[in-house]
Formats: structure tokens, C-alpha cells, sequence
């Protein structure tokens, strides 16, 4: 009875609170398209003309198209935003390809440049000499104990300028091939020094060299009394190498002409040599030819023999510094005879003796050939009373210039002679003979000139 009593009362209290924030109507309301009109109302139950589009309480005041609009008017501006902020990225992105673009080429051209230097550099690297393959020679212990055989071998090596061949000879005697033996080009012939290797020459045309070959450090003799040279350099347009060499033989037993070097084509460079032949006809210790070019330096010809020529220039241009001897008990011997239409000699510091009994002159320039003696030793000296001058010049277009140097003959012997229509020029000059300096047709040029009483001549020339 009591509990009923509690139950009342609270209904009645709930009964009288306040109805704030509860809605103003219970009652669903709905809302409605007029198919007429096209609007939407609110209602609590659409007409006949009206299509119910959505339910909502009575209490709502929001449209939900306005709703969607506006969020779809929010999603349209983000997405514009997003779309801004894309064309910002494409716009950076395509200054990050242009860039790109740039580094591209220019590592391109960075690369077409280090090609180009990698090829000159393998040029370079090409163009380096290599290290010379070196092929031994003896006469016993060695792979080859014959030079034809040593010189066959480096010839199927291919050698080249940069990647020659070497020969190294050891001490003894090795006989050449009496059909002579060639030097290919490229190739280096190394004895073991001279009077230790030595070469022994049995054929006509004894060793024959080419292009860009070296002979150094041996010594070649006639083995035969076939010999008609020892070397000869015949390739046109070859250049050869010589030095620490020597020529040396008795050629009593030779019955024909004899030569040392043979230049006959290109050029020949020969330094610290020494040719001595003895007792020979018509020796000859270096012949230079028309065609062909040599340097010489160094050098000691000694020959006695008749017709004994120490240098013989038939043309190209000689170059002479060096120390020539020539001995002959007989006629017909010159230290120096240059006598082609278009041989140019040039010596210095050279000295020049020419010990004969008859006619030539240590130094015999003719047939239109040039040359030019500076601090120069020239002497002749005579065993009988045959007329020697000490230089001659001789033939139409035949010059010589004498300059600081000494000019010695025997006594009463002409010391410089022009002939024909040659011509001597002689400045600084110390002449000993009598008379000095005489023109038998030629012209005479003289300046500063000492006779051998050191008498004083200006511009005249001493008689």
C-alpha cells in the first residue's frame, strides 16, 4: 500500500517538470517534391501531386540538399586546391626535367670529350716505344749462333718503330752469308764492342742496312778476297744509325775497288767510327752518292793504297766533323773529294792529312759541288817532288769557303788553288806554304789572312 503510494507521487512530479529541450512535436514530418512547382515543403503527410523525398523531425532546420551542397562545394574546392597544388608539382616538375634535360647533355658532352681523351691518350700510349725484343746471338750457349739466322729470326718478329727488335751479338767471330746478309728495318745489331764481335765480310755487298736500323759496338773484316764494300745503306728515304764501329782489314789480297760505307740512298749518321784499310787499289772509305745524305762524326779514316779516298762526295749534302787520316806511298789520294753536280759539303773541326807522293790535294772540290770548311786542320804533305796543292778548286760553279782555319803544305807547294772558273773565299786564315793562295783561272776572295812567316794580309790574299 505504501509502494503504490511512492509510485503516484513521482508520476505526479514527473508530470510537472518542464518540457525545454524536447521536441516541439512528436509528429513525423516528411518531405515533399512538388512535381508541379518543383519546390520542396514539409509535411506531416505528402498530396497527391507531391513525391516524398526524405524524412525529417519537426525540430531539424537543416535542408540536406543545401548540406550536400555545400559539401560538395567544399569537396569542388579542395579539389581545386589539390588541383592548384598539382599544376605547382607539374610546373616544378617540369623545371626539374628541363633541368635535367641540361645535366643530360651536358654529361654527354662531358663523355664525348673524355672518348676524345681516352683516344689520344691510347694514342699516346700507342705511340709509346715498347720495350725491344731482344734476340741473343753466340757462338755457342745462345738460341742462334749465325747473324743470317739472329737477322731471318727478327725479320718474322714484324718489328716496327715502336716496337723494334734487338740483336745482341756476343764476343767471336760470325762469317756473314756470301749472298749478303740484311739488317731489316726497326732493327738494332749490338755486338759486344769493337774487336770483341766482329763480323766477317766474304760477299760483294758485305752487310746491307735499312730504315731506322742501328749498328753499334762491333767490327767487321773482310774474310774473302771477294769483298767490295762492307756496308751499304740502299733504301730510298731510309735512316740509319752507326757508331762504335770499326773497318779494318789488309786488302793486299783484293784485286778490285774496296769501300767502307756505301751510302747509295737515304741518310746515314755515323759517330765514334774508325776505318782503317791498308795496301788496297782504289779504296775508298766512305762514298756518299748522289742521292743520298750523311753526318759524320768523329770518325778516323786511315787508308793507304793508290787512288785512296777518304771521303768521297758524289752529291746530297755531307756534314764532316770529325778527324780523317789518309796515308798513300803512291798517286792519286785525297782525304776529301767531292766532285757531284749538287754535293754540298759542310765540315768543322776537322782534321785532314793527306800523305802523298803525286797530284791530288788533301781537299779536291769540283764538277759544281759546294762546300764550307770552318776551324778546320787541312795539311799535305808530299814524299816527292810532284806538284801537290794543299786544296783544289776546280770547274765551272765549283765554291769553297775557308773560314778560321789552317792550311799546311810541303814546301813550295800551292796551299789553295782555284781553277777554271771555281771560286775560294779564305777569311781568317793561316796558310804555310809558298806560294799560298793561287787562281789559275778562278776566282780568289781572301780577308784576314797569316802566311807562314806571319806576315799579315787584310783583303788581299798571300802569295
Amino acid at each position: 500500500m505504501r509502494a503504490a503510494k511512492i509510485v503516484s507521487l513521482l508520476t505526479t512530479i514527473f508530470a510537472l517538470l518542464p518540457t525545454t529541450g524536447v521536441a516541439e512535436s512528436t509528429t513525423p514530418q516528411l518531405v515533399c517534391l512538388n512535381s508541379t512547382t518543383g519546390k520542396m515543403v514539409t509535411r506531416s503527410k505528402c498530396k497527391a501531386n507531391e513525391t516524398r523525398f526524405a524524412s525529417s523531425s519537426y525540430n531539424s532546420r537543416i535542408d540536406p540538399i543545401s548540406s550536400s551542397v555545400t559539401t560538395l562545394q567544399g569537396s569542388v574546392t579542395s579539389l581545386q586546391g589539390s588541383a592548384t597544388s598539382l599544376q605547382g608539382n607539374v610546373t616544378s616538375l617540369q623545371g626539374n626535367v628541363t633541368t635535367l634535360q641540361s645535366s643530360v647533355t651536358s654529361l654527354q658532352s662531358n663523355m664525348t670529350t673524355a672518348q676524345g681523351d681516352i683516344a689520344s691518350l691510347q694514342g699516346s700510349v700507342d705511340a709509346i716505344p715498347q720495350p725491344a725484343r731482344v734476340i741473343h746471338v753466340a757462338t755457342s750457349g745462345a738460341p742462334y749462333t749465325t747473324i743470317t739466322n739472329a737477322l731471318a729470326a727478327a725479320s718474322a718478329l714484324t718489328p716496327t718503330a715502336t716496337n723494334p727488335v734487338v740483336v745482341k751479338v756476343g764476343p767471336g767471330s760470325y762469317p756473314l752469308s756470301a749472298s749478303s746478309d740484311t739488317v731489316p728495318a726497326n732493327v738494332r745489331l749490338e755486338g759486344s764492342g769493337t774487336g770483341s764481335t766482329i763480323l766477317l765480310v766474304p760477299g760483294t755487298t758485305g752487310l746491307l742496312i735499312s730504315d731506322n736500323v742501328t749498328i753499334s759496338r762491333l767490327t767487321l773484316k773482310p774474310s774473302t778476297s771477294l769483298v767490295s764494300m762492307f756496308i751499304r745503306l740502299n733504301t730510298s728515304g731510309a735512316t740509319a744509325n752507326m757508331e762504335d764501329i770499326s773497318i779494318e782489314g789488309d786488302l793486299t789480297s783484293i784485286p778490285g775497288a774496296v769501300t767502307g760505307l756505301d751510302v747509295n740512298f737515304g741518310s746515314l749518321r755515323v759517330r765514334r767510327a774508325r776505318i782503317d784499310m791498308v795496301n788496297a787499289v782504289n779504296v775508298t772509305g766512305i762514298d756518299i752518292h748522289q742521292n743520298a745524305q750523311a753526318e759524320v762524326y768523329d770518325v778516323v779514316v786511315k787508308l793507304s793504297g793508290q787512288a785512296s779516298q777518304g771521303v768521297l762526295v758524289d752529291g746530297g749534302f755531307t756534314i764532316l766533323d770529325s778527324l780523317l787520316d789518309i796515308t798513300s806511298s803512291v798517286s792519286d789520294a785525297s782525304t776529301i773529294l767531292a766532285h757531284g753536280s749538287d754535293a754540298h759539303v759542310r765540315a768543322q773541326g776537322l782534321r785532314a792529312i793527306s800523305y802523298t807522293a803525286d797530284n791530288n790535294p788533301t781537299v779536291f772540290i769540283a764538277n759544281s759541288a759546294t762546300a764550307s770548311f770552318d776551324n778546320c786542320y787541312l795539311q799535305s804533305t808530299t814524299t816527292s817532288g810532284a806538284t801537290v796543292d794543299g786544296v783544289v778548286v776546280a770547274d765551272s760553279g765549283a765554291a769553297i769557303d775557308i773560314r778560321n782555319s789552317t792550311v799546311i803544305t810541303s814546301t813550295g807547294k800551292t796551299g789553295i788553288s782555284a781553277y777554271d772558273t771555281g771560286t775560294v773565299r779564305v777569311f781568317g786564315t793561316f796558310i804555310s806554304a809558298g806560294p799560298g793562295i793561287t787562281s789559275g783561272g778562278g776566282q780568289v776572295i781572301c780577308s784576314v789572312i797569316t802566311d807562314e812567316n806571319y806576315n799579315f794580309s787584310g783583303a788581299t790574299c798571300p802569295s
